[in-house]
């Protein structure tokens, strides 16, 4: 063998071997991931009430999408039997769609959400003069749903599917999110890994036939 196609195979097997470790290192942290979002459902889970009730405050609107059309999630005071009231999210309504009225005490199912995220920088002044949110403000919302100060407040009760309460409007599943992309991300390092295997061979072979000609 010729020795300048040594400093292409030295190249080649450091990168192979770079590309393998990416693609090694990549699927440790794919399971992490998967041990993560384990957890993150678990703790869904944990944070699932049943409240017994009823519905008694100011139904507010913040603005939302519906299957890719305007839509605003309904938002609600729900007082509870025992004492209290908390702010409840029933589900989003389509563009003129109201929510159904309930006066009747009901048992809610729903999981806990904290919304301290604040006003986002594009994000207009919240009217409530006119229900029309454009943020979670959760202390004004209490106040403009309820009439109760809730200073601190930033946890919603956020219904699940099927709840009472969520009757003629749309709700989504709630869920761990977490981008886990490792799987694809491991799936392009041996890709080009092997593909520069191939193109080695290819180079090697190529000099061989003119080696031999």
């Amino acid at each position: 063998m010729k020795p300048q196609v040594w400093p292409v195979l030295l190249s080649s097997g450091i990168g192979v071997v770079i590309l393998l470790w990416l693609g090694v290192w990549q699927m440790q942290r794919l399971q992490w991931k998967e041990a993560l979002l384990a957890e993150m459902e678990a703790q869904l889970g944990n944070r699932k009430l049943h409240l017994t009730g009823k519905f008694d405050g100011l139904a507010l609107r913040k603005i939302s999408t519906l299957k890719g059309g305007p839509g605003f999630e309904i938002i609600q005071a729900f007082s509870k039997t025992d004492g209290g009231a908390v702010l409840v999210v029933r589900g989003i309504a389509g563009e003129g769609q109201s929510p159904p009225p309930l006066e009747v005490a009901i048992e809610v199912t729903g999981i806990i959400k904290p919304h301290d995220g604040g006003q986002g920088l594009f994000d207009p002044d919240n009217d409530a003069m006119a229900n029309r949110w454009y943020w979670w403000d959760v202390p004004a919302m209490y106040q403009a749903s309820a009439g109760v100060a809730a200073r601190h407040a930033v946890e919603v009760l956020h219904l699940l599917p099927g709840s009472p309460g969520t009757e003629g409007l749309f709700v989504e599943q709630p869920e761990a999110s977490l981008r886990n992309n490792h799987l694809g991300y491991a799936i392009t390092w041996f890709g080009l890994a092997a593909v520069l295997v191939v193109m080695t061979g290819l180079f090697l072979r190529q000099r061989a036939s003119k080696a031999g000609a």
